[in-house]
């Protein structure tokens, strides 16, 4: 008999800092750090995100908290600035500020604002599918199939590749019917931080008295640095376990992308 219940708990502190500074010669920044701790057994047994509106379906309903742990894709640690620098080139700058009308327009007035961030790796969990550890019938009782396994090590490895992000040794599937779940926590496992630096170049031209022209160039993640996704699969009864194929793709952490636009304003 399937039933729904409001059971979970979640506890969230956070500590967050920010310094803004607005600097001569038009320069001005903000700059942010948050230290994160979310906890919760919202998402069930094994989360892949966050909690969904009605909930995830719970393997043990008299052993909630052992699905305790830290909620999957919160960051412990995120660092962020945003910054607005008025370049000092051209008329009345430090650079070439004596230059004529027509030399301004293509040299003076540009504008560059960019957006650095750092941030730890999201929490994720292990599992294994296949046996029926607790003897509950799991497996044909259509709750669900995706159970923790057993720890038997650290699982994250201090110097992970993409091929083999964590440690499979560290995780065994139990044995059917022992008369108990794996013992494996929630958020065990830390995926891939972020490292990313984005910047827009923009300059305004003036045609006439009310036409003007904005060219603006994109850049997402200027230097290309590589952020692996999380891994595809976090079974370990996968070969592909822990194994990433592709790279991030939010927080414009992908692969560098270079974006140029023209607007006409009249």
């Amino acid at each position: 008999m399937l039933t729904r219940d409001n059971g979970p708990s979640a506890k969230y502190h956070a500590f967050t800092t920010e310094l803004s500074r607005r600097c001569s010669g038009g320069a001005s920044f903000q700059s942010s750090y948050t230290l994160t701790k979310n906890l919760s057994n919202a998402g069930g047994p094994a989360p892949g995100g966050f909690a969904a509106e009605n909930g995830p379906t719970t393997l043990d309903i008299f052993g909630i908290a052992n699905d305790y742990g830290d909620v999957a894709f919160s960051r412990r640690h995120r660092f962020l600035t945003t910054f607005l620098w008025e370049l000092p080139i051209g008329r009345g700058r430090k650079l070439l500020g004596g230059v004529n009308s027509a030399v301004n327009q293509i040299v003076g007035g540009w504008q560059m604002n960019g957006i650095l961030l750092f941030q730890s790796g999201p929490y994720l969990t292990p599992t294994f599918t296949g046996t029926d550890p607790s003897g509950t019938g799991v497996l044909v009782r259509g709750v669900t199939t995706t159970q923790r396994p057993d720890r038997i090590g650290n699982g994250n490895l201090s110097n992970p590749t993409i091929d083999a992000y964590f440690d499979r040794s560290a995780f065994v599937r139990p044995a059917s019917n022992i008369g108990r779940f794996g013992n494996a926590g929630v958020g065990i496992l830390r995926g891939p931080g972020t490292q990313v630096f984005s910047m827009t170049l923009a300059k305004q031209f003036s045609v006439t008295e009310k036409l003007r022209l904005r060219y603006e160039a994109a850049f997402a993640n200027l230097f290309n640095h590589l952020n692996p996704d999380i891994p595809g699969t976090l079974n370990i009864t996968s070969s592909a376990f822990g194994r990433i194929t592709r790279p991030q793709a939010a927080d414009q952490a992908g692969p560098r992308t270079i974006q140029m636009s023209l607007r006409i304003s009249f």
